[in-house]
This record gives C-alpha cells, structure tokens and sequence, in this order.
C-alpha cells in the first residue's frame, strides 16, 4: 500500500533494514549535494583569490604585483644580456623565478586549501556513512542497547518511540528513517513529517508535520460537569514516518548557509598584509623609489648606474622583502600545528580525572598545573599528519578550532540536563507536620483581658469536670485539630554521584516515626518497577488534557527516591513483604475563568509561568502476610490535599485542620515555583477493586469542592451546618483512627463504579512533601569560575522559564539577580485589568523571621503576631484547592488570612454561625507585632469576641484560647526552609525586570541601538527555542562577540546552534533514568561496535571540532590556554616577520634617498627574506603556556586595526628598529667610503664617492 510515497507493508523494520535505508538515504543525500556543489564548483576553488576573502593567504593582487615585479626583472636582464653578460646580473634571473615560482606555489597551496575546506564537512560525512557500512556489517544490536523506554523525558535527549524487530524500542531521532513505525504519545512533538496508521493497517487521512503537537483529545472548550467522570486512558497511535528527520539537519550541515564571521587573527593578518602592506607601503616605497631614480638619473648620470637598474631593478628589491613569499605556507604551517597540540590536549585532558571536591578553591585564578600539559611530540606529530593531509576524524579547515578557542569571549551553553546539571532531579527538602509541645496548665482569660489562676476544684465536682474536659478535648482535637508545628528537613546532594544525598541536619534521626511512611510511600509507589509503564501512559494522558489549556502544564513530578528511602533506613528487601494490587490515577482541570483571572493577575512577575497540572497517582499495595490493603498516593499538593482529612504528626493520627492546609499549599506553592514539589498521603483499604476498573483514569470536576468537602472533614463548615446546642460535633462520614476501628465502621463491599472508586481514595492521610531540584554539576561550576577569571562570559540559553531558570543559575554561581536576565519569548497581547479590591497583596516570604532552625509550628505567625484582613466570604463557600502558587493566586486563602470566631445565635436556636471579625486592617499593618500601635485595640476586641461565646456556650475560655492559636497563631516561628536560596529568590522577580531590560527577541536589536550594550552582558536568557537562541548568537556576533557554543550531541535541534556559533563543542548528556535500579541501556556485546546512541551522536556532531563522551572529563580551560598560547605566539611570530622585512626595505630606501648604491644585493635579499628571517621569526613558537595570560581579556571581534594600534606599532618600531637601520646605513656609507680611499690611492682617479669628507 502506498502512502505519500512510503510502502507500507504491515511489518515494522527490523534494526539491520533501517540502518540500511539511513545508509541508502544518506548515500544518495551526499551524491545529490555533491552534484549541486560540483555545478559551481571552479567559483569555490578561486574563491580564494578574492581580494575580500578574509581567511585566504594569497589574493590575486598579490599575484598580480609578483607577476609584474617578475617581468621588471625579467626586461632588465634581457637588456644587460644583450648589452654584455655579467655574472653579477645573473641573480636576476634566479630572484624572477623564485617569484614566478612563489606565485605557482601560493596559487596551488591556495587552492588545495580551499578545496579541504569546502570538502570537510563531505568528508566527514562520507567518513561517518562508513562507520555506519561497519555497524550493517556486524550489527547486534537489541532493544537493551537503545535507550529504556520509559525513560523521563529530556529537551537534551531526542528518542521516538519505534518498533524494531517487533519490539518497542527507543530511538535516536537521527537514526529514524522513511517507513518506520512510531509510536506518537499524548502531547508529544511530532519528530518529523508522518501519517496515521489503523488498526486495520489502512492509511488514515491524518497527516502531522515536524514540530506538531499530537493531541488525540483535542477539545474546543473544558468539560463542564458535578461528579467525578470515567476516562479512558490515551493510548499511542501508530504513525508511519514519510521522511527521514536526519536528511534535513544533514543538508542543513553541507549547505553550512549560516554565514560565520571572520576569526580575530585572520582580520588582523589581513589588515596588516593585505590593507596596509600590500596596498598602502608597497605603492608607497615603489612611487617613492621610482621618484628618487628619477631624479638621480637626471641630475647625477656620473653616479648612477644603467638605466634597467635604476628604473627597474632599485624598485624590485626595495618592494620585494614585503611580498607575501614563504608567509602563506608558514601560516598555514603553524595554523595546523596549532591545532595538532590543541587536539592532543583534548585527548590527554578527557581521560583526566575530575578535581575532587574538598581540594576545589574559590580562586579563579589558574596554576601552571591547571594551564600546562606535558604532551608526547611523537602524539602531536601524528595528529600533525592528519590534519595536514586531510584525514582527521574532525572538522579542521571548515571551522578553525585554535582561532575560536584563543579569542573567544563568550561560552553559549543550549542544554541543561545531563550537562550542567545531573540527569534526575535530587531530594531537596522534606516537609512533614509534627505534634507539638503539650502546653502547662492553661490560665483562664477574663472578658477584660485579665488574667486568672485556675481555682481548686472540689472532689464532688472533679467527676463533672473531668468528663467536660473530656468532651471538650474531643470537640476541641475535631474542630481545630491538635496543636502542630512544620518540620523541614534539608538535604544535600552528593556532588560525586548522581542519586547521592544526605540530611543537613545531624538530629534528623529524631524525626524518623514521621520519615517511615514517606519513605515506605516512595517505595511502594514512586520507585516500584512495575508501576512504570503505567506512570508513563497516564503522564501522558494528563499532557494531552492539559493541552487544552493554555495556562497549565503536565509536569513529570514522580522521579526516583530511592536513595532518600535507603537514607530514612529501608533497604531493598521492604518491598518483599508487599505485592502490588492495582493503580490508581486522577486529575481535574483549573477553571477557564479562574486561569483568565489568574493570569491578568500575574501578568506582571510572573507572565511566564504556567500552572502545573493537578493530578494524583495511587498504588494499593497488599501485604502479603496480613493481606490488609494500604493506599499509598503521591502527586500534587492541591488535589492529594484535597483527599485528606487527617495528618501524621509521628505519634498520631491528628485532623487537618484550614490553618494546617495554609501551611501545607504555601509551601507547596512557593517551592514548586522553583522547583518539583510532591505530596504523599495513604490510607488502609478494606474493600478491593472490580477488574473493570482496571484501565480508566478519574477526572474531577473543575470545582470539586461540593464532592470533596462532605468527604473530607471539613470541622468549621460542620460545626456551621450540624453542631447542637451543648457544642458537640456531628460528622458526615465515620472516621476511623485505627486499622481495628476501620474494619468495624467501613465497608468491605467491592468498588464497582467510579464514584467508589473516587470515594475509596478520599479520607487520607497526609505524611508530608518532598521537593527536587536539579542540582549543578561540580565540573561545571569550577569551569565556570575558571572562566570568569579568563574573562569568558559563560551565557545559559534556558528553555525554562524565568523563575527556575534563575534559581539553578544561582546554583551554578551565575548572577541573577536583578537586571541579570533576559526572556527571549515574544510579549503577547493582554488587557489591562484591575485588580479586585478584596485582593490583598502580599506573601508569607516577605514577613517571614529568618532562623538556622529547621522546624517552625506555623507559616502565619510567630509569637504574639496576629496576621488580620477582611473577610469577604464565608467558610463554607471558600474552596481549599489552589492549583496556583500564592502569588498567582492572590484570593487565595494562603494570602488572605481571616479570624473566624463562633459565637451561639439565642435567636436562631442557639446554632453556631460564622460571623465576620469586625477587625479593619490596613495593607501596612497586615502583620502586627507585639509593639504595633493597633495592637492595644485589636486584641481587646477579640477577647471580647471569646467571652461572648464562653457565656452562650457555656465553656471555660480556655478551650478557646488553646484551640484557637491554630487560626490566630500566636506561637508560630519561622523556618529557613520557607526563606531560602530556592524558595525565596524569586520574589526578586517581583522587581519588575522587564522594566530595566528588553523581552522578546525581536527587542533585543533596538535596544542594543537605542539604550545601552546590557543584553551584551547578561548571563542568563530564558524562555529561548532554537529559533531565538540562534538569533541572539547572530546579535552576539554582530557586535563583536566571539560565540563558542556547548550543546548536546544528542539533541537534533541543536545543529543550527552549532552552525551558527564560531565554533561548537558536543558533549554527551548524561541520561536520565528511571530509577537507580534501573540502567538506562546496556552497551554492545562487542566492545568495538557502537552503541545507538554513540552514532546517533556522530551523525549530529560532523560540524562540531570536538565532542566529549558522557564520562569525559570537559577540560575547556587547558584548551583555551593552549589554544591563547598558540595564537599570542603566532602573533609575535608575524609581527616580527613584518618588522624585519619593513627594515630591510626601510634600509633600501634609505640608501637611495641619500644617494647611496643598495645596501643588498638580490643574493642577500634572496637569503635573508626566504631562509633568515622565517627562522628567526619561528623561534617565538617555543613559549611555554603562561598562566598569566589567561587574566587577559580577549578581544572584541571588530575594530581589528584601530589607529591607537597603528601608532604604537610605528612608536615600538622606531625605537626597537630604527637605531639599527641606522647604525647599518652609516655603517655602509663609510665603508664605501674607506673602499673608495684605497680605489683612489690605487689609481689616478680624483674621486670615487660622492660624499667627499676631506
């Protein structure tokens, strides 16, 4: 069957077929450019000739003025032939062929160059179609060679799920070919152009192209409905590929359309050997020449010689020192030796191993250590041989790999995962909620504020009291729950591993009743094997639903934390005691409305960031001794908040109360800004689930609080809607606060449907949260340290947004704070709203006490401060679910803080009811502190408040007192957990930094023209593509920025990055895995052989000079110090060359100017310029690497030759050249002079010289 042009017949590739259609395709690729690049091929080859051609050695003017000077020289031996043959004139004719010789030599050198050059990325790419022929000779490979299936997604890793051989694998998007079968998941992008396949294997009419997003559950709007709904899970579909991805990018490589700027050095060269030698002096000294002949011929014919020498021959020796003779090919020369020494370093240096972390110093200078390396010559020579002969296994004439290195002024890093930061995301903090102190005996609070001892009590009256205390601590412990504090637990992450970590804190031991059910939860559900296919389908299905609105993001919250269990004390055999039951999965959108809302409302510091996906996963696990059920579930704090009702304090079972999920939401809120943020609850089952409900996910209602809030004990709305007149609690639903009292009150019936379903995973139990973040890798840290000593502005293009993006800069020691950052997205068009007034802005980490403790009892207040406002709703209709951060959602409850107090209604059958504090607060007094001037009258009020409801209840004030610091915290303290580096930095985003600094790509341009040069300057730009990054480097380049960019090499979308850089380096990420226990792939069985992956990264890097391995040790700065050396020696090489052949025409033309015959003759012209001077000049190539150099500022790519430099240049001539020139001139004219004497005293004649000093 025919599709577009792909037969299809049912069966998928096997890995040996599609290695041979890659072979095939990039075989004919390679002949079909070849024969365009053969069309024009005589242009390419003179192109060098061009007078505008920066990087050639040799211009046809050059050529030209060679050719002319062979024919002055040729015209005056022909005449001095004739006239009478002299032996002396005979070196005429050996200078004029050694010009026309050089002029062959250079033409042909220049040609063979340029032909490298245009053929190097050919070659490569013929070379890596070879390495391929050799993977088709002897393939093994298998499914365990290629990538794990379901391995976390990665944008530094590009995988296609595709069948080979009948099985699922997991391959490089550069060894997809035309005709594969894919696999496209929910929400994925579409890796180049495909059709979609049926079940039936008949061609379906749907057709995607490169960059689509497939959506099979695209919908114009969001459902609207009450009770939780059944969905079936997304499957992927099969697609067949209707092109090979690999054959744009490869096109893209040889066609090398991206216009690079010049090297440094190459406009330095030619401004001196082209602009100002060859068409500034050269035509000076030969008109001035000409003119000084002229004149001595005219007025001195006794003291001349013939006509040729004094018209022709004077000229051309004066002229010919400053030609460019043996210049090219010692250029070129030293250009190769150069990078054979730069080669030769990176293959010592990867093998080295990486600095420890105790001996790395904050110092950024660098050791002679660091900046030398003892290199074998017989290495260097061979890499030397190589290059020159066009075999090196890189790119060598193309891009110039030392001219970058030496000069560069700009590190561009495109990746982050697996490159600058570890590949999974590490255990950051722990929150956990803890029982706290038990208070002494409580004091009794008159109506005046007064305070009373507590009276004896009379043995008749104990019995009454103590069962009154007894009611009134359970309704107490129901309504406003138990008193607790926050506990959290930082974390480190081993910098020598890649799932290390350890506690900060030595007493974390102490909190270990609370760390067991997080770390058996983690176990059970986050690190079990077998819940990992399923994960991925049901990640997938969230992706695709949270396409459908734009405001929100699926983001991937469940990583391995097997350490962090192995750290809390389980090893790998608590699984053994359990066998997995059934998983569970659900999620509900965020309203439209309150997404629009919400947005308007962040539109400012936080227009960027997205709304992660409520979402939760559930694992019932069966122990198999007992075979009692547990509900473990984990997933984002708002919903899986939402399903609970109590918490573990590491003792006991208490309520959540609303004080308790402020905590909780705001913590959540603000860390996963920043960072990954997952909550994790459980609960004991006794009923068991139909099969039926095996492959289904549950989706809320948008506003599921109707369904939720009955289910969950909600004590203020109870109390509101059901509580009697003697103050005692009536409960919806039974709780159980023990595995006996479970099976007493609940049922064991068998869940049918999906509300049973839903039900079965409400009632939970909260243990506590977990965040991740991406930590820094160490290598990277000290080179970018070492980097910033060298002067070298290392640039993170971020595809994250502006607040993580941020907070990992700070980890990799970057500034980024204020005015340090950029967004390249595009501004989009929104509309001006206000806010609402009974919006109060603010956040808990503006006012929140810094302490080294780790623990705090509350985020609302800390001793006697009070957090106030109005009350614009009532407890029962405020929802408790926040799918946004607190400073999104700025209704919210976590930032709107409101004293409830309950008071009995005589009028409506003594009832309890909600009433508003009539408390009026101004922004500025939103906390008010012990020495607050409105504390004098706020407090009395509220005392006021409390002994009206003591009277009509009939209940000591106590109680009120005891129960009530939950809402009015009184005793709450603050934790560095809550103001830290991560969760605390981005409220500099508030600064609005777009104020200061431009966003949007397209604003970069005119403010660099308009404003000031601070996009030059930043470190960090986010929110990029590969669009916008390529362009910023393009900037970058344009205002003289030297652009040496580090990517992935298994990244597809990183070519055009690497093409458009001066030069790219390639390293191999460190892919991420599923789980420790899990390898991310097995390589071959044959060491020789290449893995998939290995040449799927040599397809993408043939423009890359160097590309590093995963386990290489990246050391950047030993290149840059060897690749600085080389080129400052080079330099002093030919700007000695250049002064020593301006002093000899200097002398030439000084000896005319006074009269005098040349002080050379053309055989010591001959010896000098084409043997003495180019080895003299060569010894400035013997420096060793100086450490010091590399405090020295590299310069800016424009402005090459300014007049500055022209200046001292003619300063450090005339003072280091001058005097010899001299000294030489009056040495030759007195020795003429003395040789003339004894001329005169051995002959008759009267005069010899024409300067007579008696």
């Amino acid at each position: 069957m025919e599709a577009s042009g792909v037969a299809y017949d049912g069966i998928s590739y096997s890995t040996r077929e599609a290695l041979s259609v890659l072979y095939e395709e990039i075989g004919q690729e390679l002949e079909k450019l070849k024969a365009e690049v053969g069309a024009s091929n005589w242009k390419r080859q003179f192109s060098f000739l061009h007078d505008k051609n920066v990087e050639s050695l040799f211009h046809w003017t050059s050529g030209v003025l060679m050719l002319f000077l062979a024919v002055c020289l040729l015209v005056s031996y022909l005449v001095i032939y004739y006239r009478g043959y002299n032996v002396e004139h005979g070196w005429l004719v050996v200078e004029c062929l050694l010009l026309l010789l050089f002029v062959v030599v250079n033409v042909y050198w220049g040609m063979w160059n340029n032909c490298m050059k245009n053929q190097d990325f050919f070659r490569l790419a013929t070379q890596t179609l070879q390495k391929l022929e050799n993977c088709l000779r002897c393939n093994s490979w298998n499914a365990s060679n290629f990538p794990h299936v379901h391995s976390p997604l990665s944008p530094c890793v590009s995988l296609q799920w595709t069948i080979r051989d009948q099985e699922l694998v997991n391959v490089p998007h550069a060894l997809l070919v035309k005709g594969d079968i894919i696999l496209m998941r929910p929400g994925q992008q579409v890796p180049a152009r495909c059709q979609e396949l049926e079940e039936s294997d008949e061609i379906h009419d749907l057709i995607l192209n490169q960059g689509d997003i497939y959506n099979p559950g695209t919908q114009h709007e969001i459902e609207h409905f009450a009770v939780p709904q059944q969905k079936q899970p997304l499957e992927p579909q099969k697609f067949v590929l209707l092109e090979t991805p690999y054959l744009k990018n490869l096109r893209c490589m040889l066609e090398d359309s991206f216009k690079r700027p010049d090297s440094i050095i190459d406009h330095q060269k030619y401004a001196v050997l082209i602009v100002w030698l060859e068409r500034r002096i050269i035509p000076t000294v030969f008109i001035l020449m000409l003119i000084t002949n002229t004149i001595r011929y005219v007025y001195l014919k006794d003291q001349i010689g013939h006509w040729t020498e004094m018209f022709l021959t004077l000229q051309v020796q004066s002229v010919f020192p400053l030609l460019p003779l043996v210049f090219p090919l010692i250029w070129q020369l030293l250009d190769i030796y150069g990078q054979s020494r730069v080669v030769t370093v990176f293959h010592v240096t990867k093998k080295s191993k990486i600095v420890p972390e105790g001996s790395f110093s904050s110092d950024s200078s660098l050791s002679v250590d660091e900046a030398r390396e003892e290199l074998d010559w017989r290495e260097i020579w061979h890499r030397y041989l190589e290059i020159f002969r066009g075999n090196s296994p890189s790119v060598c004439r193309k891009i110039n790999l030392v001219h970058i290195l030496g000069s560069v002024t700009s590190l561009c890093c495109v990746d982050k995962k697996g490159i600058l930061s570890w590949p999974n995301p590490s255990a950051e903090k722990i929150f956990v909620l803890a029982a706290g102190q038990k208070d002494s005996l409580p004091q009794t609070v008159t109506t005046d504020g007064s305070q009373q001892g507590t009276p004896q009590e009379t043995p008749k009256s104990n019995s009454m009291d103590s069962k009154k205390k007894n009611e009134r601590g359970k309704f107490q412990n129901a309504v406003f729950g138990t008193k607790s504090k926050v506990e959290v637990l930082d974390l480190t992450h081993d910098a020598k591993s890649a799932f290390g970590l350890h506690f900060d804190d030595p007493t974390w031991k102490k909190h270990i009743n609370s760390l067991k059910p997080l770390g058996l939860n983690i176990l059970t559900n986050t690190c079990h094997l077998h819940t990992i296919s399923w994960y991925t389908q049901f990640t997938d299905h969230v992706a695709s639903a949270a396409l459908e609105n734009e405001e929100t993001v699926a983001v991937v919250n469940r990583r391995c934390l097997c350490e962090l269990a192995k750290q809390i004390g389980f090893s790998d055999q608590a699984l053994d005691i359990f066998s997995l039951n059934k998983i569970l999965g659900l999620y509900r959108q965020v309203p439209v409305e309150a997404a629009n809302r919400d947005r308007v409302q962040r539109s400012r510091p936080f227009g960027n960031h997205r709304i992660p996906m409520p979402n939760m996963v559930s694992v019932v696990v069966q122990e198999k001794n007992s075979g009692i059920c547990q509900l473990m579930s984990q997933g984002t704090a708002d919903v899986l908040l939402d399903c609970c009702s109590d918490f573990w304090s590491g003792d006991d079972l208490c309520v959540l109360t609303e004080s308790h999920r402020k905590k909780i939401l705001d913590f959540y809120h603000r860390t996963s800004m920043a960072s990954y943020c997952t909550a994790f609850s459980y609960r004991p089952l006794t009923q068991h689930f139909s099969p039926q409900l095996n492959k289904m996910y549950i989706e809320l209602p948008v506003n599921c609080s109707d369904i939720l809030f009955p289910e969950v004990v909600n004590p203020q709305s109870d109390i509101d809607t059901d509580m009697s007149t003697d103050c005692q609690p009536a409960f919806s639903v039974s709780r159980a606060f023990s595995v006996d009292s479970l099976f007493e009150t609940t049922s064991i019936a068998s869940i049918e449907d999906v509300s049973g379903c839903f039900h079965a995973q409400t009632n939970q139990i909260f243990i506590g949260m977990v965040t991740m973040q991406y930590q820094a890798r160490q290598e990277f840290v000290q080179l970018i340290e070492k980097l910033e000593g060298a002067c070298i502005r290392f640039v993170h293009f971020s595809q994250e947004n502006e607040v993580r993006s941020r907070v990992f800069s700070e980890k990799m020691g970057l500034e980024a704070g204020w005015n340090c950052h950029i967004s390249l997205r595009s501004k989009k068009s929104k509309k001006s709203s206000s806010r609402p007034d009974s919006v109060i802005q603010g956040d808990l980490s503006h006012h929140a006490s810094h302490h080294s403790s780790h623990h705090s009892t509350n985020t609302v207040g800390r001793e006697n401060n009070v957090f106030l406002s109005k009350q614009k709703h009532s407890i029962t209709s405020q929802q408790r679910s926040y799918s946004a951060p607190s400073v999104v959602n700025l209704d919210a409850s976590q930032v709107k803080f409101e004293v409830k107090v309950m008071k009995a209604n005589h009028g409506r059958g003594s009832s309890f009811t909600n009433i508003e504090a009539d408390m009026d607060v101004e922004k500025d007094c939103l906390i008010i502190s012990d020495k607050a001037e409105c504390n004098s009258d706020i407090i009395p009020r509220l005392m006021d408040h409390e002994a009206e409801l003591q009277n009509e209840c009939d209940l000591p004030i106590d109680w009120l007192e005891d129960s009530g610091e939950d809402i009015v915290d009184m005793e709450s303290h603050h934790t560095s957990s809550y103001v830290t580096e991560n969760t605390d930095s981005f409220r500099d985003v508030l600064d609005d930094n777009r104020a200061q600094l431009p966003q949007g790509i397209e604003n970069i341009r005119p403010h660099l023209e308009n404003v000031d040069n601070v996009p030059l300057l930043v470190n960090l730009f986010t929110d990029c593509t590969a669009d916008t990054s390529q362009e910023m480097m393009k900037i970058m380049q344009e205002y003289g920025e030297v652009v040496l960019c580090l990517g992935s090499s298994v990244n597809i979308y990183n070519t055009q990055l690497f093409l458009q850089a001066d030069c790219s380096l390639a390293i191999e990420p460190m892919y991420p895995q599923v789980c420790a226990k899990q390898p991310v792939m097995l390589d071959p069985w044959d060491e020789d052989q290449p893995s998939p992956m290995q040449i799927a990264s040599t397809l993408l890097t043939i423009i890359c000079p160097l590309s590093f391995k995963k386990e290489d040790h990246v050391g950047l700065i030993k290149l840059i110090a060897e690749a600085r050396n080389h080129l400052m020696s080079v330099s002093g090489c030919f700007y000695l060359m250049v002064c020593y052949v301006l002093s000899i025409s200097l002398i030439q033309v000084l000896a005319s100017l006074f009269l005098l015959p040349p002080v050379l003759a053309s055989q010591h012209l001959l010896w000098l310029v084409l043997v003495v001077i180019p080895l003299l000049s060569l010894t400035m190539m013997g420096n060793p690497v100086d450490p010091s150099m590399m405090s020295l500022a590299s310069r800016k790519n424009k402005n090459h030759l300014t007049k500055q430099m022209v200046v001292q240049f003619i300063l450090y001539f005339s003072l280091r050249f001058v005097p010899s020139i001299a000294i030489t001139l009056l040495c030759h004219g007195l020795t003429l002079y003395s040789f003339c004497q004894v001329v005169i005293s051995s002959s008759n004649s009267t005069r010899c010289a024409l300067y007579d000093f008696k």
